[in-house]
């Protein structure tokens, strides 16, 4: 047990210098021209080797909605996406009611956290346990004028999730390679609408959204501005460290 836990704190230690060898040395800062060419090939890179990326044959997309919301100043609808035999990508669109003809918006897409549900972002029942964590931030944004999509993450069902994750590792893949397809596919569908500024497509996401606010636009580049909210914390060393103060083992 002492060499196990030996040899993974010194690979814990050594990987800043790791990471500056691999990754940090290549990249150029001096523009954003250069920044986004140099990193494309380690979006590439971790998306095909760290991620996943899941080879099934790709269904269109096959639209569904319905009508789920009717309010002063948006209205709601619930989207069903195909992505491949056996995964979909669902969630909530919300439009603001001045939209225009022909007139393109921002979209900010509104993603939830672990055990969570499109509904959580939008509900404004004061008494549940969505509106206590989001207060019903997708819902002030739509009524800002932004248009608004809260997609769902599988990552809910107690320990289901994790041994989808786990059945996925031995093949090179992991859950957030389902979910940035889900994602892909999400874009896809925005960028065809005649509503939306493809050019002006964000994510914002809260705790495990958060988590899918570092991984996801890090690898679909269709993502112009990503925001990490509630996931503050030092998630590898709080793994790895064996004597990490945010954890108390008994």
């Amino acid at each position: 047990m002492a060499e196990l836990v030996n040899h993974t704190q010194r690979i814990y230690r050594e990987s800043e210098r790791a990471r500056h060898e691999f990754f940090w040395k290549h990249v150029k800062t001096d523009s954003l021209a250069n920044f986004t060419a140099s990193t494309r090939p380690f979006r590439e890179y971790f998306r095909e080797q760290t991620v996943g990326v899941f080879t099934n044959t790709t269904l269109p997309a096959n639209p569904r909605s319905r009508k789920i919301f009717d309010e002063p100043k948006w209205t709601g609808y619930e989207m069903v996406l195909d992505v491949f035999p056996d995964v979909f990508a669902w969630g909530y669109l919300l439009l603001p009611k001045d939209l225009q003809p022909g007139e393109r918006r921002p979209v900010v897409v509104c993603q939830h956290g672990l055990e969570g549900v499109p509904n959580d972002v939008v509900t404004a029942d004061t008494a549940s346990q969505g509106y206590h964590y989001y207060r019903a931030f997708a819902v002030r944004l739509a009524e800002r004028g932004f248009v608004v999509f809260a997609p769902h993450n599988p990552y809910r069902g107690g320990d289901s999730f994790r041994v989808l994750q786990r059945k996925a590792n031995p093949l090179g893949k992991s859950l957030f390679g389902i979910i940035t397809a889900q994602h892909d596919r999400i874009l896809d569908w925005l960028s065809e609408q005649p509503f939306v500024s493809a050019e002006r497509i964000g994510l914002y996401g809260l705790s495990y959204g958060g988590k899918t606010a570092m991984r996801v636009p890090a690898l679909l580049e269709r993502y112009t501005l990503s925001i990490c909210s509630a996931d503050f914390n030092e998630w590898v060393r709080k793994n790895i460290a064996v004597d990490y103060p945010g954890v108390t083992c008994s």
